[in-house]
């Protein structure tokens, strides 16, 4: 994006790799995305389609539907008819993806379910009510149990799902300054070459501005999203 932008969230192409992944580890070898028909989820789904049949799998079903979308019921029906073993999820949608679980179920799609991280959410598994029982969500990291702590002791609750990862940007930010940094280049530069531990993991920009990606596995079990490691 230039020269100038560095993220602490890792990018969607290494979240698809990875849930790519899991599921093959499952022993899964056919699977259906469903996914939001915006930069997000087009990206994900693309990265998790690439990533699996590198690994041997086959995609059989591909559905996108409107963000905010409630309705999915043509989409699930064609996914149905493909029979896959797994179904992988990827909206930024918390309507659409609360809908996405219902309907699945309703209309009997016998298959894994898996999600990103836009359904790690523990309201929308609460809406979702029991056709969530038994998805596996990958997401990117909480944080380490340090930062966790903190954020709740200051707060009264845990962590959102970037929570972690904007404390590290502030951070880095904070370093460069503290290093003597004092306008926009000399930031630039201090990032470029800058390496700490984060609440998220090791800190170190790629040529791009990346970080490594650093991710959690949970699955919902009794309604709750329970972290797997």
């Amino acid at each position: 994006m230039g020269d100038y932008v560095f993220r602490t969230v890792p990018s969607d192409l290494l979240q698809g790799d990875f849930a790519a992944k899991r599921v093959s580890s499952d022993g899964l070898k056919k699977a259906a995305t469903f996914y939001t028909n915006e930069p997000y989820g087009k990206g994900l789904s693309a990265a998790f389609e690439e990533s699996f049949k590198k690994l041997g799998g086959e995609v059989v079903s591909s559905e996108s539907v409107e963000r905010g979308s409630t309705d999915l019921r043509t989409q699930v029906t064609k996914i149905k008819s493909a029979n896959p073993e797994v179904v992988f999820i990827a909206m930024n949608s918390p309507d659409s993806a609360v809908k996405a679980l219902q309907q699945l179920k309703e209309l009997g799609v016998n298959a894994k379910l898996y999600g990103s991280e836009g359904l790690a959410d523990q309201s929308l598994i609460d809406k979702a009510g029991s056709s969530a029982e038994g998805l596996v969500v990958n997401s990117v990291t909480p944080g380490n149990d340090d930062f966790a702590a903190k954020f709740k002791a200051e707060y009264k609750e845990d962590p959102g799902a970037f929570a972690a990862q904007a404390y590290d940007a502030y951070k880095a930010v904070a370093l460069a300054v503290e290093q003597g940094a004092k306008t926009g280049a000399q930031i630039k530069e201090k990032l470029n070459k800058l390496e700490f531990e984060g609440a998220t993991g090791k800190i170190k920009f790629d040529e791009k501005g990346d970080v490594p990606g650093n991710y959690v596995v949970y699955v919902v079990t009794g309604g709750k999203l329970v972290l797997q490691g």
